[in-house]
């Protein structure tokens, strides 16, 4: 999906209907790292991006403005107006925080 004229990978699951929840990976990782919870959250709405300089996103580069932005595009594209949780794993200073 592209979200501000950039091509944002993310992978989807569970209840599309449902409550939304958005896993956001840490440096040095990629959405692999949340499998295990998403294993337990079948009944809400996830969505799991990939970070640029990580995973499928390997040709973009990092930065924490612009995640934030590509982030909020992607939520605000699959459930504009309703709430949504972000869930996120830093290391160091590695971080995106979300609202919605």
């Amino acid at each position: 999906m592209e979200v501000n004229y950039v091509s944002l990978h993310y992978k989807e699951y569970g209840d599309t209907n449902a409550l939304l929840l958005v896993f956001i990976h840490g440096g040095g990782v990629s959405g692999w790292m949340w499998d295990r919870q998403i294993d337990h959250f079948t009944n809400y709405h996830c969505l799991v991006p990939g970070l640029a300089e990580h995973g499928g996103n390997r040709g973009d580069l990092f930065s924490i403005n612009e995640s934030a932005d590509q982030i909020a595009g992607l939520i605000a594209k699959k459930r504009e107006g309703e709430d949504c949780y972000c869930y996120r794993f830093f290391f160091r200073s590695s971080s995106v925080n979300c609202y919605a």
